[in-house]
């Protein structure tokens, strides 16, 4: 329409020209068609200019900087216009407004990377996302960031971006190799925080032009924390698994095997008396009563150590209180009367007890069970000692013994270590080694009951937070030993006899 007005003048009509000076100007009357074409025109400058500002306002702030200069430029262009055909003024600034136009758009584009950046739909996808996001350009400049990868920079979504990466990213990670590479990677790493170490899967994607050369990187970080614990307690739970089927099975062959010898020594005995009471003499009678009493009693008391192993796997909180070690030795002792004095073994125990921590039910056991090996394994007769040594205080050990059991103490900070000495054959390395594994026996050991008994001990004393273990050689007697925690100065000694 504007090239045929000359034929119609629906722009323009009545134009004439006119000179001052060495400026040109025209004079013109408009038609009806171009108040129609200036309504159009501006107002879909002005629809827009709103959306612009719209996405200004709720964007980055270089997207605002890029929108500010692109309507800055618009208008630059559009005012001398307005001015011009409203005949506020006869003269055309039209050309001005170009040029304020060009410099601003180029403005946006070279330093604000306005052709660059093309953000889509980032609200309702990039910026709700978990998993951290960045973008950096060629140079190693933050283009784009959620607010994820924005907490985990501690630092806000809109500072870092035109900025160089290297100045956000934290220590402790393999950065620039990551950043750079040229095929794209994925790694993990371990972060310190304030609520502890958080482990991330990293991946680095190439991001590309048309014509597929390398403009960028995207980096996508992954808290993986949660499904690593998981994975690790489920592994541990496995672990844990398979250590109690191989225990059970293990349990069920001793139980088998220490009950079996004594039901055979009483089903044996029962069916002699059952069948041929009147065939043997009134003192045989007596022996094979006297055995079978003998190894029903000795049945009851591997009853009660399975049935204490089944509550020590239950019981996981307990009160633990100070304990009166004279007088749980005094009743361990009581307990073993009949052994001690079968075997005639000599006993010595100190006059005074240090006070220790822990639960006095559990800790008899572990002295019975000690006690109560040395007087079966002991030299004839049988020579033990009970004692103890103060760990992590400087006490001078008494003897050589007693120094190489205190090596084998882990953590012996504020712990008191019992032990029981005896005066047996004594045990080889590898025998020592096999002791406190759960349910395992000594075969050339003729008197039965390490493997239960040493179970229970190991399990009493994990539960009670301490140690166990032996100090012995072949021909030189055994130290057998657990710890305790100590009271600590404020509790004292307890002096008992």
């Amino acid at each position: 329409m504007l090239l045929t007005n000359p034929l119609h003048g629906w722009f323009f009509r009545d134009v004439s020209f006119y000179r001052i000076g060495f400026l040109n100007g025209f004079t013109w009357t408009y038609g009806f068609w171009f108040y129609v074409h200036s309504v159009y025109s501006y107002t879909l400058t002005v629809v827009g200019a709103v959306y612009l500002v719209r996405f200004a306002w709720r964007s980055f702030r270089l997207y605002r900087l890029q929108a500010v200069l692109l309507i800055l430029g618009a208008a630059g262009v559009l005012v001398p216009n307005v001015l011009l055909t409203l005949k506020i003024t006869q003269f055309s600034y039209v050309f001005l407004g170009f040029m304020v136009m060009a410099i601003l758009y180029a403005q946006a584009i070279f330093r604000y990377q306005l052709l660059n950046l093309v953000p889509v739909a980032r609200h309702t996808l990039v910026d709700t996302l978990g998993d951290g996001m960045l973008v950096v350009d060629g140079q190693s400049r933050i283009v784009d960031l959620n607010p994820a990868m924005a907490q985990f920079l501690e630092t806000s979504a809109e500072i870092p971006i035109g900025q160089s990466v290297w100045g956000f990213l934290p220590p402790g990670a393999a950065w620039e190799t990551w950043l750079g590479t040229t095929t794209g990677m994925q790694a993990t790493f371990t972060r310190e925080g304030k609520d502890g170490a958080r482990t991330y899967d990293v991946r680095v994607e190439l991001l590309q032009d048309r014509w597929q050369r390398v403009s960028g990187r995207l980096l996508i970080l992954h808290d993986i924390t949660e499904r690593q614990q998981a994975a690790e307690a489920l592994q541990l739970y496995a672990q844990e698994l398979e250590a109690r089927n191989a225990e059970l099975d293990a349990f069920a062959h001793t139980v088998a095997h220490d009950l079996k010898n004594p039901l055979t020594a009483i089903v044996g005995y029962s069916s002699l008396l059952t069948s041929g009471y009147d065939t043997v003499s009134e003192s045989q009678r007596l022996t094979m009563l006297n055995t079978i009493n003998r190894q029903g009693r000795r049945m009851a008391r591997i009853i009660d150590e399975i049935l204490l192993l089944a509550s020590l796997r239950k019981l996981d909180d307990m009160t633990f209180s100070p304990l009166d070690m004279g007088q749980i030795v005094a009743e361990v002792q009581e307990r073993l009367l009949l052994a001690i004095e079968e075997k005639q073994a000599t006993i010595a125990t100190p006059e005074i007890w240090p006070a220790a921590i822990g639960y006095a039910a559990w800790v008899e056991e572990i002295w019975a069970n000690y006690l109560s090996n040395a007087l079966k394994y002991g030299g004839e007769p049988p020579r033990v000692e009970l004692g103890f040594t103060r760990l992590g205080c400087g006490t001078p050990t008494p003897d050589a013994e007693i120094a190489a059991m205190c090596a084998k103490i882990a953590n012996p900070e504020a712990q008191i270590a019992f032990w029981v000495r005896d005066n047996g054959a004594g045990l080889s390395a590898e025998e020592q080694a096999r002791l406190f594994m759960p349910f395992t026996r000594l075969d050339q050991i003729s008197a039965k009951g390490h493997g239960l008994g040493l179970s229970i001990v190991r399990r009493i004393s994990d539960k009670l937070g301490g140690q166990v273990g032996v100090v012995s050689a072949p021909g030189a007697g055994s130290i057998f030993w657990f710890t305790l925690p100590a009271v600590g100065e404020q509790g004292g000694d307890a002096a008992q006899s």
